[in-house]
């Protein structure tokens, strides 16, 4: 049970523990710990988790993958979503979100 629940979680490069079902909380949550003390996933915000590349020490996820994660019915809008489909000159940091959540800057 546990290799798997290791399979599940170290195959992804993004991590939701609301979206991974049959396995219990506490044991869910003492998995993720133990690969967040080790150096395999980092935490991003409560719940979502980024897998770490070890040869370069940096998130395999892009800006794109990692902005749309962090709702449930996110997409990528304006400048962010012309610059996705290389119909922009300028490269942003910000990445722009469409959700039906209330506004937030994170």
């Amino acid at each position: 049970m546990n290799s798997l629940l290791e399979k599940r979680i170290l195959n992804s490069s993004i991590v939701n523990t609301s979206k991974i079902k049959g396995i219990e909380r506490k044991v869910l949550q003492n998995k993720i710990q133990k690969f967040v003390i080790d150096g395999k996933i980092i935490k991003i915000k409560n719940g979502l988790y980024a897998m770490v590349n070890p040869l370069v020490n940096d998130i395999y996820s892009n800006k794109y993958e990692l902005a749309t994660s962090m709702f449930d019915d996110a997409y990528i809008v304006y400048h962010t979503a012309l610059e996705y489909h290389g119909l922009s000159n300028q490269i942003y940091n910000t990445v722009q979100v469409g959700t039906k959540k209330a506004e937030r800057k994170i």
